[in-house]
């Protein structure tokens, strides 16, 4: 497992893999232990204990997302605490804060927290860059990127080029998976945590329901500034904080008005809305779960399938580069080999490396103008030639190409070689589109 540091000094980590991670659950659990003061008489001293030693550790994390999240927690806790307040207490309180306060300038993690206002700190700048593409992301994926897959089509579509960062999640996770998933699922996605937080929300008879409020707002606001409720442990408190008032609720009948389970609903359609109004860009990209379109409306179609072996693992930012300085009138998709045919009549198919070739798509090679094959383990026979089509086939292979049959196809057509290529052909995209317009 990784060590994470600042300055030389340890931030700490409880083995859940990011410091960022520990700091959202710790947030979380400062909150949480003031429900001690709902059980006993004495639980305000214990719970006071327990948020002075957590509110350590948070320090020691240094993470400024777990501290922006502990203030955002803290708000329904002051705002619903019985008045007034005994003078013991304030004094006990502000003593906390002043231990905690020392902690932070014994491990110099003021400095951290100062980043971004006296002086640029890429990891501020980094992630504006990047949240700024998700509603693009969105509106060009109606149905979602998929899970898992919004760092990478991040980089590979959106990331501008003259940039390298590499990212598995848009460190927002909010924003991850409003990329990941489709329109419907948005909704649905805001729309239950704004059940979850109404539920939550105390009443004149239900006060301590505020702690669990407390957390799932600091749990929200965590979850916005780095990439941390895909781990469970910090789901698992304010999950159980939630069960228990919907326990109380159905135990005592005491519900929300029925009024009110229309803000969730229009707070989500607004929400979803602004995504939607604000993505709207003349982009060329369109995306489905098995293809990526480029330049969709074309009255012409190049269809590659892909293979990474072939193409790169980051196809789609070779092609954007290539773009940029060549400009081409006709869609490209990269597809699935077991995506189905559909859109625009197709000028050109492309077949890569081990793709599995579907039976829609080979009997779509007496329709097509050409076929380019590259490094595609292939054979004649599989492709139906015959002395009739063949002069549609257009054989591209690495000098070292490992996939290919170069020698079934010599003995059928002239084979182009890439001098000192293997299986990957990084000039794919001059390839391909030389010689689509030479068949012309």
């Amino acid at each position: 497992m990784s060590e994470f540091f600042y300055d030389g000094i340890w931030r700490m980590d409880w083995g859940l893999g990011n410091p960022n991670k520990t700091a959202a659950l710790i947030a979380i659990l400062m909150i949480a232990a003031w429900g001690l003061v709902f059980i006993r008489k004495w639980g305000f001293w214990l719970a006071l204990t327990l948020f002075t030693c957590l509110g350590i550790c948070l320090v020691h994390t240094f993470s400024r997302g777990g501290i922006i999240a502990l203030f955002a927690g803290m708000f329904p806790l002051i705002a619903y605490a019985k008045r007034p307040w005994p003078r013991n207490r304030m004094i006990a309180v502000g003593v906390s804060v002043w231990v905690i306060l020392g902690s932070t300038v014994f491990l110099n993690a003021h400095q951290r927290y100062g980043q971004g206002i006296s002086q640029e700190d890429r990891s501020i700048s980094n992630r504006v860059v990047l949240w700024k593409a998700a509603p693009r992301m969105m509106v060009d994926a109606p149905s979602g990127w998929g899970l898992g897959n919004s760092g990478k089509a991040y980089m590979e579509w959106y990331q501008p080029l003259n940039r390298t960062e590499s990212y598995r999640t848009l460190v927002n996770s909010h924003l991850t998976w409003l990329v990941e998933f489709g329109w419907g699922l948005r909704w649905l996605y805001v729309g239950l945590w704004g059940c979850a937080l109404l539920l939550c929300w105390p009443q004149r008879r239900l006060r301590w329901p505020a702690i669990v409020l407390g957390m799932w707002i600091a749990f929200a606001t965590s979850a916005f500034f780095s990439s941390v409720a895909e781990s469970g442990w910090i789901w698992a408190p304010p999950v159980i904080g939630l069960a228990l008032v919907l326990l109380y609720r159905v135990r005592h009948k005491i519900w929300p008005n029925k009024k009110c389970w229309w803000i969730p609903i229009g707070t989500a359609t607004v929400i979803v809305g602004v995504c939607f109004l604000s993505g709207q860009s003349d982009s060329p990209i369109k995306t489905g779960q098995d293809r990526v379109v480029i330049n969709d409306g074309a009255k012409e179609v190049i269809w590659i399938t892909t293979d990474a072996k072939v193409l790169g693992s980051s196809c789609g930012r070779k092609l954007r580069a290539y773009l940029t300085q060549n400009k081409t009138p006709v869609t490209i998709v990269l597809a699935q080999p077991t995506a189905k045919l559909d859109g625009a009549p197709i000028a050109s198919l492309v077949i890569t490396g081990t793709a599995t070739l579907n039976e829609e798509l080979l009997q779509k090679i007496n329709e097509v103008r050409s076929v380019i094959l590259l490094n595609a383990a292939v054979s004649p026979d599989e492709l139906h030639l015959t002395g009739e089509n063949k002069r549609k086939f257009h054989v591209v292979m690495g000098e070292f190409t490992q996939t290919a049959l170069p020698s079934i196809w010599e003995d059928k057509l002239s084979v182009q070689r890439i001098e000192g290529k293997g299986d990957y052909l990084p000039d794919w995209p001059q390839i391909i589109l030389n010689t689509t317009y030479e068949a012309e």
